[in-house]
């Protein structure tokens, strides 16, 4: 009788708790490795969501920085010294640079914010060196917070650049992707006519629970 029992294995008793146990130790596995698939789920959304701000921050803050550039500037300054006493600020050499620099109470300009905030930005840049604005070098950035993007514009003079500012027209959306939508930009002057802060706010558009915003000091090196 002994040898029998022995031969006879695990009863049905001890086989259905033994289910009931891996069960519930399976599906605690389960729940931990769901919990961590969504977690880095998240995780990864948010990384690629900041990197796309980071990267928008980057290209208009550096085009920032250089607005006002135009080569050759100090040699064209000191060239337009004998030229100063008797046309102080209109010297036909001189007059280029001043047509280039930064100037906010023109430069910068309001679509749908209130003072002292701004949503569009004019920008210009020598960015061949040849000492001449042209052609891809007088171009702006702006908000559109009805179609949640960050839109750029370019001209082919000042003049026009003057004439038609941040009003409609061909404006390339940047994030015509659709995946990033822009839901805030806020543009102030922090301390000083030539330092400004720059903060976008945004979200993915399959994640439109998950929203950061970037921000980002500017320092205008060619500011007047």
């Amino acid at each position: 009788m002994s040898v029998r029992r022995k031969l006879a294995g695990f009863s049905l008793v001890e086989l259905m708790v033994a289910m009931v146990l891996g069960s519930m130790l399976l599906a605690g596995v389960l729940g931990t490795f769901v919990q961590a698939s969504l977690h880095q789920s998240e995780r990864l959304a948010e990384l690629e969501l900041s990197a796309s701000l980071e990267q928008m921050l980057a290209q208009i803050a550096g085009e920032m920085q250089r607005t006002g550039y135009l080569a050759n500037a100090a040699a064209r300054w000191q060239a337009g010294l004998g030229l100063a006493k008797a046309y102080p600020w209109q010297s036909a050499i001189r007059q280029p640079l001043l047509d280039a620099q930064w100037h906010p109470e023109l430069d910068l300009q309001r679509l749908q914010v209130a003072a002292p905030a701004y949503d569009c930005v004019l920008l210009r840049y020598d960015a061949d060196g040849n000492g001449a604005l042209g052609e891809g070098e007088l171009f702006a950035y702006r908000y559109s917070a009805a179609s949640q993007a960050i839109e750029r514009k370019q001209w082919s003079s000042l003049s026009s650049q003057r004439s038609q500012g941040c009003q409609d027209g061909e404006w390339q959306d940047l994030t015509s992707d659709g995946l990033l939508q822009i839901t805030g930009w806020e543009l102030r002057e922090a301390g000083a006519p030539w330092l400004w802060r720059l903060t976008i706010a945004g979200r993915m558009a399959n994640r439109p629970s998950l929203e950061l915003s970037s921000s980002r000091l500017v320092r205008l090196r060619n500011a007047l």
